[in-house]
């Protein structure tokens, strides 16, 4: 066991799933009374805008936030940012996008590109893998 307040947590697949667990959460700490300072680190996205929005004027709740900077403020964000306080750690946290690299796909092996049947036409990868599998032969002699 690591440490009792740290959770990793799988959000799913997709963009709005990592948005769902963490705008819960913050606005519960931001409701309780006992949480007295909310520091957040998602200055790449333009999503968390709405989700700072409603703490972004004057009062308690905007001196209760700071803003992780580490890639550059989303448009959006850094729009916003002047509202709370900002810090980053250059020494923990890039500070640049990561960026996505090109999709990879696999092409099929040589001998299944194209295969050739009885009657001469040929059959792709794809409908081969899709074909349902060879019955066994239940009808062998005994010697």
């Amino acid at each position: 066991m690591g440490h009792a307040l740290v959770n990793i947590i799988d959000a799913g697949i997709g963009k709005e799933c990592s948005y769902a667990k963490i705008r819960e959460p913050f606005r519960i700490y931001m409701g309780d009374v006992h949480c007295k300072h909310l520091i957040f680190g998602g200055s790449s996205d333009n999503g968390y805008a709405r989700l700072l929005g409603p703490y972004s004027g004057k009062g308690a709740f905007r001196e209760c936030i700071t803003m992780i900077g580490g890639p550059p403020f989303a448009p959006e964000l850094a729009r916003r940012a002047s509202n709370f306080k900002t810090t980053s750690f250059v020494n923990l946290f890039r500070n640049t996008k990561i960026e996505a690299l090109p999709a990879f796909s696999m092409p099929p092996p040589p001998g299944l590109r194209s295969l050739k049947t009885v009657n001469g036409s040929s059959i792709s990868y794809a409908s081969q893998a899709a074909a349902p599998a060879p019955m066994p032969d239940t009808q062998r002699t005994r010697r």
